[in-house]
């Protein structure tokens, strides 16, 4: 297993990360979906922060 660590480095590092704000935090606790799981509306209310500035990316990691 300890071999393929540098590929699941290789694959997390493709990713963004963004932190959680305030911002964020305010947009999913006014979240209308009540029944929204926390998390899942934590990435609502991210996604909603990015999608004017940020245009959707697909990127491919290559798996071996």
């Amino acid at each position: 297993m300890p071999a393929l660590l540098p590929e699941a480095r290789d694959l997390l590092t493709a990713f963004s990360y963004i932190a959680i704000d305030d911002d964020i935090v305010d947009g999913a606790m006014s979240e209308p979906d009540r029944g929204l799981r926390s998390l899942d509306a934590i990435h609502l209310a991210t996604a909603r922060m990015l999608a004017p500035t940020r245009p959707c990316e697909r990127q491919t990691v290559p798996l071996g």
